[in-house]
């Protein structure tokens, strides 16, 4: 039974309706002091995560981030609930808090295999951040592989690709589905092939490599994704992959960079790229995305990043700070404008990066 809500509380659930983006926002993540009223308001934020505004979206993404185990009990309860639109939208908020909501796997796991479309999807679309959790669920995924909906299958390649080694079992599924599917599907599978590891009677280094000619961006592009998640296993595809970090025509330079980051484990040269191509407008934002996931082995690229701090396009600094955040940068230099843009920055959504990187940093 959900707690009487605080005045408080009951103000930011009646701020959530604003025709006013900015006050929406500053709703949402404003919950994040008040996880004890979490059952009063969690159906109300989730309702957020539909938003039309990204920023709205991306804010209540945090919210439920940051309150994590505080909203399980509420969201089991929606998705207990008879209609369907509660269940899709329990599976949204457990997406959104990620492997704290582990206790609900169990119940997500009794969807995947229903009668009804939709809830197998939407269960299978809460599961992919829970990484190893799904493990004991793991048989329960071979039949999504080959749902009528692509975008079940879709759901159940990336949530394998969080599982690893763990789903090894479904590795002939996983082949079929590389023949027989669609562009999306099929290039799916060759990442969570690349997830899974190596195969004792499949060569997939060698079935993710040829991949890597052929005509469509998306199969090029996640075969890339996974030869790097084979890691050093993949030695053998690494002269395409450089090949791949500067050929315009392919058009995959970012991910063919960090690809042989993961399979040398050599982070200059990859490093390199990605800061070249921040002059090239199509790649900008995903050779920043990848110098982050690249963490501390992005570390040269440090004084880089701290002169984007300047520049006067909010995704491009937002970007900046999440790498500065991932590669531990201490620069003092840094961490202070972080801090400035955190307290003065116009813009609400980057103050809030910028105040997630400070604690981040160890600086809040």
């Amino acid at each position: 039974m959900a707690t009487k809500p605080s005045p408080d509380v009951e103000k930011l659930i009646e701020q959530l309706r604003s025709q006013n983006t900015l006050e929406r926002i500053e709703a949402a993540v404003q919950f994040v002091n008040y996880p004890e009223h979490a059952s009063s308001f969690v159906e109300s934020l989730g309702l957020q995560l539909h938003d039309p505004s990204l920023e709205v979206r991306e804010a209540a993404k945090f919210a439920f981030a940051d309150l994590g185990e505080a909203c399980v009990e509420s969201t089991r309860s929606l998705l207990k609930r008879d209609d369907s639109k509660s269940f899709v939208l329990g599976c949204e908020i457990v997406r959104a808090i990620g492997p704290p909501a582990k206790a609900l796997l169990p119940l997500l796991a009794e969807h995947l295999n229903s009668e009804d479309a939709g809830r197998r999807k939407a269960a299978v679309y809460a599961m992919m951040p829970m990484g190893e959790l799904v493990t004991p669920y793991v048989d329960q995924l071979a039949p999504l592989l080959k749902d009528d909906d692509f975008n079940t299958q879709i759901f159940s390649c990336r949530t394998i690709i969080g599982m690893r080694e763990h789903a090894r079992p479904l590795a002939s599924h996983l082949l079929q589905l590389a023949e027989t599917g669609n562009v999306s599907t099929r290039s799916y599978a060759y990442w969570a092939l690349g997830a899974i590891g190596p195969l004792d009677d499949v060569d997939v280094v060698e079935l993710l490599t040829s991949k890597l000619d052929t005509f469509l961006h998306p199969e090029k592009q996640r075969a890339l994704k996974g030869l790097a998640l084979l890691g050093p296993h993949a030695a053998a595809a690494t002269d395409r992959i450089r090949q791949l970090t500067t050929d315009e025509d392919a058009n995959v330079e970012p991910d063919a960079a960090f690809a042989l980051w993961k399979v040398t484990g050599e982070a200059q040269p990859s490093v390199d790229v990605l800061v070249s191509l921040y002059d090239h407008p199509v790649h900008q934002i995903a050779s920043l995305e990848l110098l982050a996931e690249m963490g501390e082995a992005a570390k040269p690229a440090e004084s880089f990043l701290i002169g984007l701090l300047q520049v006067p396009d909010e995704s491009i600094r937002e970007q900046a700070i999440k790498c500065l955040a991932n590669i531990r940068c201490g620069s003092l230099e840094a961490i202070e404008t972080i801090r400035s843009i955190s307290e003065n920055e116009p813009d609400l959504m980057l103050r809030i990066v910028a105040r997630r990187a400070l604690v981040q940093l160890g600086q809040d």
